[in-house]
């Protein structure tokens, strides 16, 4: 085993900067900064995957305002399960209660 040495890729820093205006993890070294035998996987693990943002807490939505079940709409869609129809029910946090829409 050897000793993590600095990524020769992005010099420490785990960021790839390759693209301009977007800072994504270094491919090298999966953003740790720090290499060791690239070919050992024991040595150099790739990152579990990670799950996506529920749509409710995306980054974007903040300081705009808008409700993030519903986008200001003030309707949530689904799909009834048992008649198979598509439904529009009131917003569960911003809507006043009104009768759902059937399509």
């Amino acid at each position: 085993m050897t000793h993590p040495l600095t990524c020769p890729e992005c010099q420490g820093t785990g960021a790839d900067r390759s693209i301009p205006g977007y800072v994504l993890k270094c491919m090298c070294c999966y953003g740790r900064g720090v290499v060791s035998n690239p070919d050992d996987p024991k040595d150099n693990p790739r990152p579990a995957p990670t799950a996506p943002l529920p749509a409710w807490l995306h980054p974007a939505l903040e300081g705009t305002g808008l409700c993030g079940y519903c986008v200001g709409s003030g309707l949530v869609a689904h799909v009834n399960k048992e008649t198979s129809r598509l439904t529009e029910t009131p917003c569960p946090v911003c809507a006043p209660a009104t009768p759902p829409i059937t399509f």
